[in-house]
């Protein structure tokens, strides 16, 4: 909050419109209407699904990609797909005021379960491969692990950078 009264500062605000608008927008969350805060939590976990709904879907489009393209081939567009979902997930996600629990969720939950999903569909295509005649063998955890890593690059990049401005506005608050 101090980070904000800084900001507020810096625009030619007074200290008691700073304490006017902060009285009000902290009466604003504590009267929040129960239906509201429930709101909240739906859309947190409706993106969170949607999330792991496209990574799915998408482990579901490479399986033919993991049967034709050699190993380096699939883990550059394994980097670049992860890259690409990551910095959608970001953009949509920070738009949403998270508490750090949710943070902490995502970066545990997603790659978790993108690593299963990776895992199941990179041995499918071993299998696959090895039935029409063209052998190609893709090691499975790191196939996933640099999805994973690529997705939630862009996730901690920003959780980083927000905390970093944080601080840098708090201290010069002081």
């Amino acid at each position: 909050m101090d980070a904000k009264k800084h900001h507020l500062r810096k625009k030619g605000w007074s200290e008691e419109e700073i304490a006017h608008a902060t009285g009000i927008l902290r009466k604003a969350e504590a009267k929040k209407h129960p239906s509201l805060k429930k709101l909240d939590k739906l859309v947190f976990w409706l993106m969170l699904f949607l999330v792991l709904l496209g990574i799915y879907l998408m482990t579901t489009f490479l399986l033919p990609m993991l049967i034709i393209i050699p190993s380096d081939g699939i883990l550059l567009l394994i980097a670049l797909l992860g890259a690409a979902l990551g910095v959608l997930f970001v953009s949509s996600s920070f738009a949403l005021e998270h508490q750090w629990h949710h943070h902490v969720l995502n970066i545990i939950t997603i790659p978790l379960i993108t690593i299963i999903g990776f895992v199941a569909v990179t041995n499918k295509a071993t299998t696959l491969s090895q039935e029409i005649a063209r052998p190609v063998i893709h090691n499975a955890y790191l196939v996933g692990v640099v999805f994973s890593a690529c997705f939630l690059l862009p996730y901690i990049i920003m959780i980083v950078i927000k905390h970093r401005n944080r601080k840098v506005m708090e201290h010069a608050a002081r």
